[in-house]
């Protein structure tokens, strides 16, 4: 008999006179990795917090195992031991792995801490996991793999009733997706129950046992093992997949413009790096799993590294050209804009070196908004920081075309993304991309841009392990 470890119960929840979440119901049961696949994010947050923490909600109720945590007449704020991992690593990091999973666990009360019975522990828990994965040295010399099974085992031994995983392949390579997958299995075996959050339907088939559709702060449908297919769930993605495809790509001629090179640059975990970057063109870089968005982000903004070159259009790269390069950050929407500012000025803020006098008149940059954005525009008075995140994103990337660099590099931007939002930032880049304007999409998952990508660079410890043209990759077309 299954065993019910959380139930949502009619959950309604409002904020701001916003219904948020309406008449939610979701059961998980005990050693069941239930899937969720988002087709919008409108009340996701929320769902995930509200199973972390006990918040005031409008109806319904909230039980964790069989016990009734909230409702609409209780909501006392408590937390439940409902653990979520997702690309904000939690760990701290001057403290041992053994340290941060025995000793930072919700419900440790020693006072005295003995590192030969932790270690000892540690060895135990790790060695029964056999994926291979060393934990003996500390958390900056680990991957952001080892790090994320790590969290995985902190919330094991918390004895969390629910692991929430948000997006893994947001962050974990998908050559090591499969050890994932078998660590998340093992644990399930063993009466660990997980909510796997994710829009990759082959992930969702392989990993979760059900799988909810969540859509407009509602679970509008429950898939079980025997109906979970991709071609079930390509049924529910349809309406966006259709719309993300690209028309032409740039040929891969020595014609083409080379407007930006890297050659044998070094800086931090970048080792001698060397690849170009050609007018018009989709480039994906494979991050392999240690982290360098940073250090492109600096090379890209700074124009400095250790040794090396960076060469824009066959000279050195300077910082007044940096206009001449624009960055998205991950999680845009709350990273690159000002709240305190307005929709025009936020649309403005990078395009001052293009219309002299543009910060002298308000009803220039007015008059700029309404042109360029047009009936995208949020209604007369919306404050930035109301805005929905999809405004949020058209704002960020219209600033960017109007700014009109020669590159956009783009860091991770389907981390944590529903599908809805997902395919809106595909058809922001088409647009980039049709107005001649290359894009660098630098990510962990290359699979999720396939459809965009004229060339892929594989980055390994560092170093550019081989490129790949579109005619090289294509046959990968057909697995996504």
């Amino acid at each position: 008999m299954k065993k019910e470890v959380l139930r949502m119960q009619r959950v309604t929840y409002v904020e701001n006179d916003i219904t948020i979440l309406d008449n939610l119901n979701l059961q998980i049961y005990a050693g069941e990795v239930m899937g969720l696949l988002p087709l919008d994010s409108f009340g996701l947050n929320k769902m995930l917090e509200l199973m972390q923490k006990n918040l005031p909600i409008l109806y319904g109720q909230i039980y964790i195992r069989e016990k009734l945590v909230n409702s609409f007449s209780i909501g006392t704020e408590t937390e439940n031991n409902v653990l979520m991992i997702s690309y904000e690593n939690i760990l701290v990091k001057y403290l041992s792995p053994e340290e941060n999973i025995f000793i930072l666990r919700k419900g440790y009360k020693g006072i005295w801490i003995n590192n030969r019975i932790i270690k000892s522990q540690m060895k135990m828990l790790t060695d029964e996991l056999k994926i291979g994965v060393q934990f003996n040295k500390s958390l900056e010399e680990m991957s952001v793999f080892e790090r994320y099974i790590l969290e995985i085992l902190k919330a094991v031994v918390s004895r969390a009733d629910v692991i929430i995983l948000r997006d893994p392949s947001s962050v974990i390579t998908p050559d090591q997706m499969d050890r994932l997958y078998q660590v998340v299995r093992y644990y399930a075996g063993k009466g660990n129950t997980f909510l796997y959050v994710s829009t990759c339907q082959d992930e969702l088939c392989a990993m979760c046992d059900r799988t909810a559709i969540m859509e407009t702060g509602r679970i509008v449908k429950i898939l079980e093992k025997r109906n979970l297919t991709e071609r079930v769930l390509r049924n529910y993605m349809l309406s966006y997949q259709g719309m993300i495809k690209r028309s032409a790509q740039v040929e891969d001629s020595p014609d083409v413009e080379r407007i930006f090179r890297f050659k044998d640059y070094s800086y931090n975990k970048i080792k001698e790096l060397s690849f170009s970057i050609r007018r018009g063109e989709c480039l994906v870089i494979h991050d392999g799993g240690e982290q360098i968005y940073d250090d492109l982000e600096y090379a890209f903004t700074e124009g400095r590294g250790d040794s090396g070159q960076l060469l824009y259009r066959g000279k050195p790269y300077r910082k007044k050209d940096t206009r001449k390069i624009a960055v998205v950050l991950d999680n845009p929407a709350e990273n690159m804009l000002f709240k305190n500012m307005s929709y025009e000025d936020n649309l403005c803020l990078t395009s001052d070196h293009l219309l002299k006098g543009l910060w002298h008149r308000k009803e220039t940059r007015k008059a700029i908004a309404r042109e360029r954005m047009g009936e995208k525009m949020p209604q007369n008075g919306t404050e930035v920081k109301n805005m929905t995140i999809y405004q949020k994103y058209r704002l960020i990337y219209g600033r960017i075309l109007l700014q009109h660099p020669d590159i956009v590099v783009c860091i991770h931007p389907f981390l944590n993304t529903d599908l809805k939002l997902r395919t809106l930032i595909y058809q922001l880049m088409k647009e980039l991309l049709d107005h001649g304007i290359a894009v660098v999409i630098v990510t962990v998952n290359y699979q999720n841009v396939l459809l965009l990508a004229d060339r892929l660079v594989f980055v390994k410890d560092g170093k550019n392990i081989g490129i790949l043209n579109r005619k090289e990759f294509e046959y990968l077309l057909s697995e996504t």
